[in-house]
């Protein structure tokens, strides 16, 4: 039977099925519309997942869309093992304030990061860039310490335009200047930089308490890593697609 995962967040669901169909060699990672049911049925109809059979192991900062997605996997006879709802569902060190409020989403990222072999006795960052920009701290024993949570580039932008009457919506296409000669590339400028810098202060505050001789590691992850990673991470960064799916499958020991 084949296992697989679920990341369903507040704009996408991201299915992690494993390649050739084999565990341990790897997955595919497919995002899909949390609003749209029938481009799951077509997903699931054309991976064939219906007649090789599958259990699902789920992540969830979104409870109404997770809802919908098990009931959909009953109806198609696959098993929902276990949903992560919380980051207190997931089996990790931590020293998190009321632990059942925080994200599941966040936990499992840091699990997952935890686990590398760069990350071993030493301390690093958790840099998720979605809907939300999480930056989370991970001790040198692999404990959450906690983080900071962001707003995300498309929701800066989203909110810029909803909250005001006369800025356009604007979706970034690629690295903008530092500064706009009209409005459109000046809330590009804005929100881009703004959260590239917000997300540098947050790291070297976090990095305060850390040893002269920490050379902290940083995993990047989320739709929006790689634009933003680039503009603030140094060398020793790694971008991790499909980080939650990967915790997701330590946490299940799969």
């Amino acid at each position: 039977m084949m296992r697989a995962t679920a990341d369903v967040g507040n704009s996408r669901i991201k299915w992690g099925i494993p390649r050739a169909g084999e565990a341990g060699a790897g997955r595919n990672e497919i995002a899909l519309d949390p609003l749209d049911e029938a481009s799951w049925s077509d997903v699931f109809e054309r991976l064939g997942l219906a007649e090789s059979g599958s259990v699902w192991a789920i992540s969830s900062v979104a409870p109404a869309t997770t809802d919908r997605l098990i009931a959909f996997l009953e109806r198609t006879g696959a098993q929902v093992a276990r949903v992560f709802r919380s980051g207190g569902d997931v089996p990790i060190e931590h020293e998190i304030e009321h632990v059942e409020t925080s994200g599941a989403d966040r936990a499992l990222g840091v699990l997952a990061a935890s686990r590398r072999e760069f990350a071993r006795g030493v301390p690093g960052f958790v840099i998720s860039c979605g809907t939300a920009i999480t930056v989370d701290r991970v001790s040198e024993r692999g404990a959450w310490l906690g983080g900071a949570i962001l707003p995300g580039l498309g929701t800066a932008f989203a909110s810029l335009h909803d909250r005001t009457a006369r800025l356009p919506e604007v979706r970034l296409s690629g690295l903008p200047p530092a500064w706009g000669r009209s409005t459109v590339p000046a809330i590009e400028a804005g929100v881009f930089w703004g959260c590239v810098g917000g997300i540098r202060e947050v790291i070297a505050r976090q990095s305060l308490a850390l040893s002269d001789g920490d050379r902290p590691w940083q995993v990047w992850t989320g739709g929006d890593a790689r634009l933003l990673g680039d503009a603030v991470a140094p060398a020793t960064s790694y971008w991790i697609p499909g980080l939650v799916s990967a915790g997701i499958e330590a946490a299940m020991g799969w």
